[in-house]
């Protein structure tokens, strides 16, 4: 049976309660400045970057770690996501931020040819129809949001499947799947060893002195990063109800701390409960905290 089919059963008795979960959320946002949403105040408070690993020194999208994979096409599927950032430079995080506290979908991204599909399906007339007959009643419980800001479902969506945009996400349509399929494996958030981190971006956070990840993947296939300042550690953009503590993961062992299982239970089932329900983490592991307002004392103005 398709996850896709269970996920109905589970999923029509908790509509109700992801739709007043969005109006509070909606409530939410509505109410809070930028600057409680991020360090705000425009003060440079961190040395210049150049003193931890150089101002230009980021990592690209296959640096040095993945320089053996240069000539040859890796298998690599990532399910992604957009986390929220009202301070970032990116488009998508401050969208998202508009929209949640937690996270949005972002989409399936992966090398053509590298998913399961074993035949070529050409793309069919119906297949938007489909997409959207598919999607629509459930897309809010997924945060999967239009992050171009034309709103709604499921036109921004349908053209993720079709790997439109230029973008590492070129997986649906380009890889075979029908809608249904491409749908069905986005709702599929099982904890399995499939699902290692395998994707981050970042940006340097001037005001904490981190890379603050502004997206993050998970899937099979090498480990890629953008963004950021070489041997720097990551932190989560404050959200939710980590607005006042910075949660910080080792550069070097993040993808041994920033799990699939780590980020379910604590981003994705915060946010939606049903996730969790139907597929409960595997295990929570120790969060390594600090005060934000602790953080700005000590990083200080340069």
């Amino acid at each position: 049976m398709l996850i896709f089919s269970s996920l109905f059963l589970v999923i029509v008795s908790k509509v109700s309660i992801a739709s007043k979960q969005l109006e509070q959320q909606s409530t939410s946002i509505a109410s809070t400045s930028d600057s409680d949403k991020h360090t705000g105040g425009g003060v440079q408070r961190c040395g210049p970057a150049s003193g931890i690993g150089g101002a230009s020194s980021s990592v690209g999208g296959i640096g040095s770690q993945n320089a053996a994979l240069r000539g040859h096409v890796e298998s690599w599927v990532s399910t992604a996501f957009v986390l929220p950032s009202s301070g970032a430079a990116s488009r998508k995080s401050n969208v998202c931020w508009e929209y949640n506290d937690y996270f949005c979908f972002m989409g399936l991204m992966g090398n053509p040819r590298s998913s399961l599909a074993i035949i070529d399906r050409p793309p069919n007339s119906t297949d938007e129809k489909e997409f959207t007959r598919v999607l629509k009643p459930f897309y809010t419980l997924l945060n999967w949001y239009t992050l171009d800001k034309s709103g709604g479902c499921c036109k921004y969506q349908f053209q993720i499947y079709q790997g439109s945009f230029q973008t590492p996400i070129k997986y649906g349509e380009p890889n075979g799947l029908s809608p249904t399929e491409y749908v069905n494996e986005a709702f599929n958030l099982q904890s399995t060893f499939h699902k290692q981190l395998n994707y981050i971006v970042a940006e340097y956070n001037k005001h904490l002195c981190y890379n603050e990840i502004i997206r993050v993947g998970f899937g099979t296939g090498g480990f890629k990063r953008h963004g950021g300042i070489q041997q720097l550690d990551y932190i989560l953009p404050p959200m939710g109800k980590y607005e006042e503590e910075i949660v910080i993961f080792s550069y070097l062992d993040v993808t041994k701390e920033l799990t699939f299982d780590w980020f379910k239970a604590n981003v994705l089932c915060v946010d939606q409960e049903w996730i969790c329900e139907m597929w409960p983490a595997r295990q929570k592991l120790q969060l390594h905290l600090k005060n934000k307002e602790e953080l700005l004392a000590v990083s200080g103005p340069s």
